[in-house]
Protein backbone atom coordinates (compact mmCIF):
# COMPACT_ATOMS: atom_id res chain seq x y z
CA UNK A 1 0.00 0.00 0.00
CA UNK A 2 0.95 3.37 -0.40
CA UNK A 3 0.85 5.76 2.16
CA UNK A 4 -2.29 6.98 1.25
CA UNK A 5 -3.89 3.66 1.00
CA UNK A 6 -2.63 2.66 4.17
CA UNK A 7 -4.24 5.76 6.18
CA UNK A 8 -7.45 5.30 3.97
CA UNK A 9 -7.54 1.66 5.08
CA UNK A 10 -6.93 2.35 8.77
CA UNK A 11 -9.36 5.19 9.35
CA UNK A 12 -12.26 3.97 7.00
CA UNK A 13 -15.72 3.29 8.34
CA UNK A 14 -17.76 1.72 5.61
CA UNK A 15 -18.88 -1.86 5.67
CA UNK A 16 -17.61 -2.26 9.47
CA UNK A 17 -17.79 -0.65 12.55
CA UNK A 18 -15.71 1.01 14.92
CA UNK A 19 -14.14 -2.44 16.36
CA UNK A 20 -13.13 -3.88 12.67
CA UNK A 21 -11.53 -0.18 12.46
CA UNK A 22 -9.67 -0.53 15.56
CA UNK A 23 -8.11 -4.18 13.96
CA UNK A 24 -6.81 -2.70 11.51
CA UNK A 25 -5.18 0.04 12.53
CA UNK A 26 -3.31 -2.35 14.82
CA UNK A 27 -2.39 -4.37 11.95
CA UNK A 28 -1.10 -1.34 9.61
CA UNK A 29 1.05 -0.14 13.05
CA UNK A 30 2.66 -3.86 13.47
CA UNK A 31 3.47 -3.26 9.46
CA UNK A 32 4.59 -0.44 9.65
CA UNK A 33 6.81 -1.43 12.38
CA UNK A 34 8.03 -4.33 10.23
CA UNK A 35 8.61 -2.08 7.00
CA UNK A 36 10.59 0.32 9.05
CA UNK A 37 13.11 -2.88 10.10
CA UNK A 38 13.21 -4.15 6.61
CA UNK A 39 14.65 -0.77 5.24
CA UNK A 40 16.90 -0.35 8.00
CA UNK A 41 15.26 2.71 8.96
CA UNK A 42 15.94 3.51 12.54
CA UNK A 43 19.68 4.32 11.05
CA UNK A 44 18.25 7.09 9.93
CA UNK A 45 16.31 7.49 13.07
CA UNK A 46 17.97 11.26 14.25
CA UNK A 47 17.20 13.12 10.96
CA UNK A 48 13.59 11.37 10.97
CA UNK A 49 12.82 13.32 14.42
CA UNK A 50 12.19 16.66 12.95
CA UNK A 51 9.46 14.79 11.23
CA UNK A 52 8.24 13.12 13.52
CA UNK A 53 7.92 16.07 15.92
CA UNK A 54 6.24 18.14 13.01
CA UNK A 55 4.05 15.75 12.39
CA UNK A 56 2.46 14.87 15.34
CA UNK A 57 1.80 15.86 18.70
CA UNK A 58 3.45 14.59 21.59
CA UNK A 59 5.12 15.59 24.77
CA UNK A 60 7.95 12.78 24.34
CA UNK A 61 11.41 14.61 24.01
CA UNK A 62 13.47 13.57 21.21
CA UNK A 63 15.63 11.49 23.53
CA UNK A 64 12.62 9.23 24.71
CA UNK A 65 11.46 8.59 21.02
CA UNK A 66 15.03 7.54 20.17
CA UNK A 67 14.73 5.25 22.96
CA UNK A 68 11.06 3.84 21.89
CA UNK A 69 12.50 3.42 17.93
CA UNK A 70 15.72 1.32 19.44
CA UNK A 71 13.25 -0.71 22.25
CA UNK A 72 10.95 -1.84 18.86
CA UNK A 73 13.72 -2.95 16.98
CA UNK A 74 14.60 -5.39 20.03
CA UNK A 75 10.76 -7.01 20.31
CA UNK A 76 10.83 -10.38 18.62
CA UNK A 77 7.69 -10.09 15.80
CA UNK A 78 6.48 -13.40 17.02
CA UNK A 79 5.82 -11.65 20.67
CA UNK A 80 3.65 -9.23 19.60
CA UNK A 81 0.09 -10.19 19.90
CA UNK A 82 -3.27 -7.88 19.15
CA UNK A 83 -6.20 -7.46 21.14
CA UNK A 84 -9.56 -5.49 19.91
CA UNK A 85 -11.97 -5.15 23.06
CA UNK A 86 -15.12 -5.71 20.68
CA UNK A 87 -18.90 -6.51 20.88
CA UNK A 88 -17.25 -10.56 22.69
CA UNK A 89 -16.36 -8.16 25.78
CA UNK A 90 -19.26 -5.94 26.92
CA UNK A 91 -23.12 -6.20 27.40
CA UNK A 92 -25.54 -4.41 25.25
CA UNK A 93 -28.14 -2.44 27.14
CA UNK A 94 -30.67 0.41 26.18
CA UNK A 95 -30.06 4.04 27.67
CA UNK A 96 -32.63 5.93 29.45
CA UNK A 97 -32.77 8.09 26.05
CA UNK A 98 -33.42 5.07 24.09
CA UNK A 99 -30.23 5.19 23.13
CA UNK A 100 -27.95 1.26 22.45
CA UNK A 101 -24.82 1.47 24.81
CA UNK A 102 -22.42 -1.05 25.72
CA UNK A 103 -21.35 -2.32 29.03
CA UNK A 104 -17.91 -3.12 29.34
CA UNK A 105 -17.40 -6.78 31.01
CA UNK A 106 -14.47 -5.57 33.19
CA UNK A 107 -13.91 -9.39 34.54
CA UNK A 108 -14.17 -10.61 30.64
CA UNK A 109 -11.69 -7.67 29.27
CA UNK A 110 -9.35 -8.78 32.03
CA UNK A 111 -8.87 -12.43 30.97
CA UNK A 112 -8.73 -11.32 27.53
CA UNK A 113 -6.19 -9.33 28.80
CA UNK A 114 -4.19 -11.56 30.70
CA UNK A 115 -4.36 -14.39 27.96
CA UNK A 116 -2.65 -11.85 25.30
CA UNK A 117 0.10 -11.08 27.47
CA UNK A 118 0.56 -14.76 27.85
CA UNK A 119 0.23 -15.30 23.89
CA UNK A 120 3.09 -12.42 23.97
CA UNK A 121 5.32 -14.24 26.08
CA UNK A 122 4.79 -17.43 25.17
CA UNK A 123 3.99 -17.19 21.75
CA UNK A 124 4.05 -21.23 21.39
CA UNK A 125 0.55 -21.15 23.15
CA UNK A 126 -0.57 -18.80 19.98
CA UNK A 127 -0.68 -21.70 17.18
CA UNK A 128 -4.05 -23.47 16.35
CA UNK A 129 -3.89 -26.94 17.17
CA UNK A 130 -6.59 -29.97 16.59
CA UNK A 131 -7.01 -33.12 18.57
CA UNK A 132 -8.37 -36.07 16.17
CA UNK A 133 -8.86 -39.40 18.50
CA UNK A 134 -7.35 -42.40 16.79
CA UNK A 135 -7.34 -44.60 20.04
CA UNK A 136 -10.35 -46.55 19.78
CA UNK A 137 -11.07 -44.98 23.53
CA UNK A 138 -14.65 -42.63 23.71
CA UNK A 139 -13.99 -39.50 24.97
CA UNK A 140 -10.07 -39.41 25.10
CA UNK A 141 -9.71 -36.84 22.57
CA UNK A 142 -11.93 -34.29 24.58
CA UNK A 143 -10.00 -35.25 27.36
CA UNK A 144 -6.32 -34.58 25.69
CA UNK A 145 -7.92 -31.65 24.28
CA UNK A 146 -9.36 -30.41 27.62
CA UNK A 147 -5.90 -30.29 29.40
CA UNK A 148 -4.17 -28.87 26.35
CA UNK A 149 -6.78 -26.19 26.79
CA UNK A 150 -6.27 -26.27 30.57
CA UNK A 151 -2.12 -25.52 29.82
CA UNK A 152 -3.74 -22.19 27.33
CA UNK A 153 -3.19 -24.15 23.94
CA UNK A 154 -5.16 -22.65 20.97
CA UNK A 155 -7.29 -25.82 20.20
CA UNK A 156 -9.71 -25.09 17.86
CA UNK A 157 -11.00 -28.32 16.62
CA UNK A 158 -11.80 -31.95 18.42
CA UNK A 159 -12.76 -34.54 15.92
CA UNK A 160 -12.90 -38.15 15.48
CA UNK A 161 -9.30 -39.50 13.13
CA UNK A 162 -9.78 -41.37 9.98
CA UNK A 163 -9.10 -44.30 12.08
CA UNK A 164 -9.54 -45.61 15.46
CA UNK A 165 -6.55 -48.39 15.86
CA UNK A 166 -3.40 -45.74 15.79
CA UNK A 167 -0.96 -47.61 18.26
CA UNK A 168 0.94 -44.41 19.10
CA UNK A 169 0.12 -40.74 19.43
CA UNK A 170 1.69 -38.03 16.98
CA UNK A 171 2.26 -34.35 16.66
CA UNK A 172 1.76 -33.84 12.58
CA UNK A 173 2.92 -30.21 11.66
CA UNK A 174 0.99 -29.22 8.83
CA UNK A 175 2.68 -25.77 7.61
CA UNK A 176 5.64 -24.00 9.26
CA UNK A 177 6.32 -24.23 13.42
CA UNK A 178 7.99 -21.00 13.82
CA UNK A 179 7.42 -20.74 17.83
CA UNK A 180 8.16 -24.44 18.46
CA UNK A 181 4.50 -25.38 19.02
CA UNK A 182 5.21 -29.00 18.13
CA UNK A 183 7.90 -29.47 20.93
CA UNK A 184 5.88 -27.47 23.29
CA UNK A 185 2.77 -29.94 22.80
CA UNK A 186 5.19 -33.01 23.31
CA UNK A 187 6.31 -31.81 26.66
CA UNK A 188 3.36 -31.06 27.87
CA UNK A 189 1.85 -33.96 26.83
CA UNK A 190 4.71 -35.89 27.74
CA UNK A 191 5.29 -37.52 24.85
CA UNK A 192 8.51 -38.54 23.08
CA UNK A 193 9.58 -36.00 20.08
CA UNK A 194 9.86 -38.67 18.20
CA UNK A 195 6.39 -38.16 17.64
CA UNK A 196 6.88 -35.29 15.73
CA UNK A 197 6.74 -35.35 12.10
CA UNK A 198 5.44 -32.71 9.17
CA UNK A 199 2.28 -33.32 7.72
CA UNK A 200 1.84 -29.98 4.72
CA UNK A 201 -1.30 -29.44 4.38
CA UNK A 202 -2.99 -26.99 1.75
CA UNK A 203 -5.83 -25.45 3.13
CA UNK A 204 -5.57 -26.64 6.91
CA UNK A 205 -7.76 -24.39 9.27
CA UNK A 206 -5.05 -25.73 12.04
CA UNK A 207 -1.17 -25.17 12.87
CA UNK A 208 -0.47 -28.72 14.64
CA UNK A 209 -2.71 -31.83 14.70
CA UNK A 210 -2.62 -33.91 17.09
CA UNK A 211 -3.47 -37.88 17.02
CA UNK A 212 -4.62 -39.16 20.25
CA UNK A 213 -3.56 -43.06 19.72
CA UNK A 214 -3.60 -46.29 22.02
CA UNK A 215 -1.13 -45.20 23.94
CA UNK A 216 -1.86 -41.91 24.84
CA UNK A 217 -2.43 -41.25 29.13
CA UNK A 218 -3.81 -37.81 30.28
CA UNK A 219 -0.96 -36.22 32.24
CA UNK A 220 -2.11 -36.10 35.95
CA UNK A 221 0.30 -33.30 37.02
Amino acid sequence: MSGDQALEYARSRHGQNDFARAGRQQKVIVSVRNRVLQMNMLSRAPELIGIAQSSVSTNLSPVQMLALGKLMSQIDRERISNLVIDTDYVRPFVGADGADLLDPDIPAIRRAITKTEQSAAHPELRARVEVLNGSGTAGLGQRAADFLTAQDFNVVRIAAAERSDYPSSLVQVLGVDPTGTAHALTDALRMPETAISSAPTEGATADIRIVVGRDFRVPTS
